[in-house]
């Protein structure tokens, strides 16, 4: 079954983002804080190279297996999946809090996480890697090399060539958003993640990969 695509506009920098045009982004933001008696990371705004670089050092300062927040609209790829290997390393879950957005090189990393969390409202989403748009206007085209280097990461992480091929068929301009999906289509894409925070029980019926 095709899955449906959520039409987004968008502006993507280098390989792969999704940083709107209006209002301007925020600066790359990573920083420790607490949430239900725990230290968490939050990475927030555009996923960039200044955030690779400080992802470690937060790591470095918030304990054993701090939770990783998300709320960014994308970035550089190479810097999410850099941020991804990490997370998978150290086992660490993901979250999307509530009304937040993770979409492009943000999804990359949530998809990281040993366990995922979809807070209410909150959207994530894919579509494929793209250079970067002439005069930062528009949507870039597709990198052929954008995407080999995604699919070898979803590898990595266990997602099967199905799941890849879903993840990385939406074009730049276009947005694939798990949220959108209808029950059966979640089943059938089979990325696992609980509905609702952390801090309290999930919502029955986690969805499994197959």
């Amino acid at each position: 079954m095709r899955l449906a695509v959520a039409l987004l506009l968008l502006v993507l920098p280098k390989v792969a983002g999704a940083v709107p045009p209006s209002p301007p982004p925020e600066a790359p933001r990573v920083s420790i804080e607490r949430f239900a008696g725990r230290n968490i990371i939050v990475i927030s705004g555009p996923i960039m190279e200044e955030t690779e670089a400080a992802f470690p050092l937060a790591l470095a300062q918030a304990g054993a297996r701090p939770l990783v927040f998300l709320d960014s609209p994308g970035g550089i790829i190479q810097s999410g999946v850099a941020i991804g290997r990490l997370i998978r390393a150290r086992g660490l879950q993901t979250v999307v809090p509530n009304r937040s957005i993770c979409f492009s090189a943000c999804g990359l990393i949530w998809l990281a996480g040993e366990e995922r969390w979809l807070g209410e409202g909150a959207r994530v989403g894919f579509h494929a890697a793209s250079t970067a748009p002439p005069r930062g206007r528009g949507a870039g085209r597709v990198s052929s090399s954008g995407n080999a280097l995604v699919g070898a990461y979803l590898g990595q992480l266990g997602l099967n060539d199905f799941q890849i091929g879903v993840l990385t068929e939406a074009s730049p301009g276009r947005m694939l958003e798990l949220n959108s999906l209808r029950p059966g289509q979640l089943a059938e894409l089979g990325i696992a993640y609980r509905r609702g925070m952390p801090s309290a029980p999930p919502r029955p019926g986690r969805i499994s990969p197959k």
